[in-house]
């Protein structure tokens, strides 16, 4: 009789199967899930409590491409990256605003 009621749950939700062998994998490989189409990290439990939807049949609407499994170090630098390219954009910013300043405050003296 158990046995019978797993089987009609786990049959009763197909996408939540599917959903959780993504999150199972993540969990024994000590890794994060990454939504390529959302760009969010997870981990398994979080998946498996996100709104994130995964096709219940893998490869059908390219959820391997969808989420990734990852490890967190890989996230980290990514993050790094991205917090780098942001800090040099606001020097570059402050520069180019600090100088434009500096010449109109010059050329309001001159005149």
């Amino acid at each position: 009789m158990m046995e019978g009621n797993w089987k009609r749950r786990t049959v009763a939700d197909p996408a939540r199967t599917a959903k959780l062998a993504i999150a199972k994998d993540a969990a024994i490989a000590g890794c994060l899930i990454y939504s390529n189409e959302t760009g969010n990290w997870y981990t398994p439990k979080q998946f498996m409590e996100s709104k994130e939807r995964v096709n219940i049949h893998r490869g059908k609407d390219d959820s391997e491409k969808k989420f990734r499994i990852r490890i967190p170090e890989a996230g980290i630098k990514e993050k790094m990256e991205v917090l780098r390219k942001a800090q040099d954009d606001l020097q570059n910013f402050i520069a180019l605003t600090t100088e434009y300043f500096e010449m109109q405050a010059k050329q309001k003296l001159n005149s």
